[in-house]
């Protein structure tokens, strides 16, 4: 029940607060406000800062340098050839604590190296773990579990294992597990990358998921796996399974397609990263059609036939390998929610910022914030550049071995024999002051909006505006139509023998669940009416919000909310009363029912437990229990005027005029029958406005009245 609770209330708070849309909102602003008021710092005022020199007899270039995520002053440095070595403070180890080739022969080149997000997290699935990918020619006359593309002969094998870390840099060999293999028909078609999503927590669902890299093979790039393509895959041992495929990749049902495929047709892909913490969107570092591109990709997307169209700069030198970076570092807050890259052309390195907006033909052009300038000119790079624990950028030239970090300098204090223009740094100063006061102006003002903007988002009214508050049946009773609140129109058909799960939803807790294994029934239905009855029983204060959702699954797992009763504080927007409402609900859940499982329902009685018990005694004693028992209140709802009360008036005149016309009583035990029989006529009338009771119940209960008050 608590899990079912707080599923529900994940839910509705996603129905009542879009809170993605407004941090991506607020997000983007603020960085664009920086970008904007930022520009006055001078790209030249980056400065590296120098931490280690890493010079190695047996490697030559780096191929990955990866910072340990638990040590802000740890790195992992990998070669080409599969040879790890460790880097702590300004250490570094010549001897490698680890090289594949040591333990597979037949390994070729070692092409990605990512960790697992709980690397650093003790007593966690993952602690320790990383993962690799190589290339090695493929056995033949051996079988063994790969996926492929459909009828292309294979020539090689792009394999990734795991690997468990043990204390002091080492790694237990015994731990290697394959994850998976893909038979590739190239050499050329190879694994660039590994990455886990940066922004995904260990309580979402979509944690620990490993996205692969794999770049085309140009002759087989028709091919969706031979495409240029992002592969998601849980890495998780499960059963006899190395790996499994999670239920919502975009092209499981496709059989053309391999499950495993995420994103296709993008070419020779080099890199990709999430540029932004709120969707799900990937920019792409790849040469398209001999084009180099950043491109904005989206699950599912498939460049094979269609060029991509959210393209944000066409460039003639390609971003370097691992040289895109999302920012979210301290050290350089101007570039802080901006997307770095480096590039080089003619022997100059750069270091651009792009800021990154919903439409590509809104996006600034990049601005160089930093240019390589060698002391030496025989120390020109190659350039490498990733990120360390912290998420600032560090520098690694791989002709002096110099690794240094990206940093604001200091400014120093002005001396005697300064040649400066004072008059010049003043206005600077000036300039600098106005800058920081618009921007403190302007932040101010944005949260006062958000507050307003957060009030209206809280009322009621727009709480049921946001979600479906309707359901009509067909006249066969085998499609529903849902309603959005105030529309006439259906937004959503559906069959009624594809709901799989109905559950309903109190003040966003689950009373109620309906599926395969749990049938409603006469006693659900009792229970379920003692809960509602403890609901009102409950006082209605101004800020409270009372809320029946009736929620439903169907078989394609989609789910659809229909909010049925909403009431905050004295205000009902809806338009049936509670009691109304729960009725509804109760015959929802029948119907449910029945559609799941029709011969495993049983019999609904003809009317509720609490009624035929109501009956069972005799009816003025009823009456007068009810009258005196808060647990049973009959018309809990406040007062409103409506036509219902001026029928339910209709029908007490009518019941007066068939009642004898007496004298008015005179003595004491007269007024007391007269006030029981009014008391009894009017609680009658309320029973049958609220549908308690039949026409022939009604009619029964009034013989029944008039012949025990008035005898």
């Amino acid at each position: 029940m608590k899990s079912q609770q707080g599923k529900a209330s994940v839910v509705v708070a996603k129905m009542i607060f879009p809170r993605a849309r407004i941090i991506n909102t607020i997000h983007k602003t603020l960085i664009l406000l920086l970008g904007c008021f930022a520009q006055h710092i001078s790209a030249t005022t980056i400065e590296p800062e120098p931490i280690a020199v890493i010079a190695s007899d047996t490697v030559n270039e780096w191929q990955h340098i990866l910072a340990d995520p638990s040590k802000n002053d740890r790195y992992y440095l990998i070669s080409a050839s599969g040879n790890f070595h460790a880097l702590n403070k300004d250490t570094f180890d010549q001897k490698p604590f680890f090289s594949l080739q040591d333990i597979n022969v037949n390994a070729i080149k070692l092409t990605a190296v990512a960790l697992h997000p709980n690397f650093s997290i003790r007593d966690q699935v993952g602690f320790h773990v990383f993962y690799t990918a190589h290339i090695e020619p493929t056995v033949k006359n051996k079988r063994t579990n790969r996926i492929k593309g459909s009828q292309t002969e294979v020539l090689f094998d792009l394999v990734i294992n795991e690997w468990q870390m043990l204390k002091g840099n080492t790694v237990d060999k015994d731990s290697l597990r394959e994850v998976i293999r893909i038979g590739v028909p190239s050499e050329s078609a190879h694994v660039t990358q590994l990455a886990f999503s940066p922004f995904k927590k260990s309580w979402n669902d979509d944690f620990g998921l490993l996205f692969i890299a794999l770049t085309q093979d140009p002759q087989h790039n028709k091919v969706p796996l031979y495409s240029g393509a992002i592969l998601r895959i849980n890495p998780e041992k499960f059963g006899l399974r190395n790996y499994t495929i999670p239920n919502n990749n975009p092209f499981i049902n496709q059989d053309d397609i391999n499950n495993e495929l995420f994103i296709i047709g993008v070419q020779a892909l080099d890199q990709f990263i999430w540029p932004r913490k709120v969707d799900s969107s990937f920019l792409l570092s790849h040469e398209y059609n001999n084009e180099r591109l950043l491109t904005i990709a989206s699950p599912k997307d498939d460049y094979r036939q269609i060029s991509p169209t959210n393209s944000l700069l066409k460039h003639t030198e390609p971003v370097k390998n691992h040289g895109l970076i999302a920012y979210n570092g301290r050290l350089l807050m101007h570039l802080w929610g901006s997307t770095v890259f480096l590039s080089e052309e003619d022997g100059n390195w750069q270091l651009q910022s792009l800021v990154i907006t919903d439409h590509s033909d809104q996006t600034r052009a990049p601005v160089v914030e930093w240019q390589y300038q060698p002391e030496n000119l025989n120390d020109k790079g190659p350039l490498v550049i990733f990120q360390d624990a912290a998420n600032e950028i560090l520098v690694l030239n791989q002709t002096n071995h110099q690794l240094s970090k990206l940093t604001l300098p200091l400014l120093e204090n002005n001396t005697p024999n300064e040649t400066l223009n004072m008059d010049s740094e003043n206005e600077k100063s000036y300039i600098n002051l106005i800058y920081l006061l618009a921007i403190l102006i302007i932040i101010i003002a944005m949260l006062w909006m958000i507050t307003i903007f957060l009030k209206k988002k809280t009322s009621s009214r727009h709480i049921l505006a946001h979600q479906y508050s309707a359901i009509k049946f067909s006249e066969s009773k085998e499609h529903i139509s849902l309603f959005k609140y105030h529309q006439k129109k259906a937004d959503v058909v559906l069959n009624v023998s594809d709901i799989v799960e109905s559950n309903i939803i109190l003040n966003d807790a689950i009373f109620n669940t309906i599926d395969h294994e749990h049938l409603f029934s006469n006693n659900a239905e009792k229970d379920l009416r003692e809960q509602f009855n403890n609901e009102r029983l409950n006082k209605m204060v101004s800020d409270r919000i009372r809320q029946l959702n009736i929620k439903f699954i169907s078989k394609n797992e989609h789910e659809y909310a229909v909010c049925i009763y909403l009431r905050k504080g004295d205000n009902r927007i809806t338009r049936k009363k509670f009691g109304d409402s729960v009725e509804y609900a109760i015959d929802w859940c029948w119907t449910v029912s029945k559609s799941i499982s029709p011969t495993k329902t049983e019999q609904r009685n003809k009317r509720p437990e609490q009624r035929e018990e109501m009956l069972k005694a005799p009816l003025h004693q009823q009456l007068m229990q009810t009258k005196t028992d808060p647990a049973q209140p009959l018309n809990p709802e406040p007062k409103v005027a409506s036509s219902s009360d001026n029928h339910n008036s209709a029908q007490k005149s009518e019941l007066s005029k068939k009642i004898p016309q007496d004298p008015l009583p005179t003595n004491h035990h007269d007024t007391t029958i007269n006030t029981e029989l009014v008391d009894a006529l009017e609680k009658l009338a309320n029973l049958k406005q609220r549908g308690a009771l039949t026409e022939q119940e009604f009619e029964l209960a009034k013989q029944k009245v008039l012949q025990g008050l008035l005898k």
